[in-house]
């Protein structure tokens, strides 16, 4: 009779283990998608700014340029009579 009650106590204990087990396994797993799925939001949201930013510097980059040409153009067309 007492082997028999050890033997059930164990068997309460170890699926008492396993529960606990398979509880913690399954909060890890929603940890795991959960920091993955905010690693992705990040991620994207990184990707978007620095898309807006690297359109926003060769948006200026092109008006810089089109000064320049206009400048160089401005000084080439005061300078060209003198040259005569």
């Amino acid at each position: 009779m007492v082997c028999m009650a050890a033997a059930k106590m164990g068997l309460l204990h170890w699926r008492s283990v396993q529960e606990s087990l398979l509880n913690l396994g399954k909060t890890n797993v929603t940890s795991v998608e959960s920091i993955v799925r905010i690693g992705m939001e990040v991620k994207q949201l990184l990707r978007a700014n620095l898309s807006s930013a690297a359109t926003t510097v060769l948006e200026e980059v092109d008006d810089w340029n089109k000064t320049l040409h206009y400048s160089l153009v401005s000084e080439l067309h005061f300078l060209l009579p003198c040259s005569n």
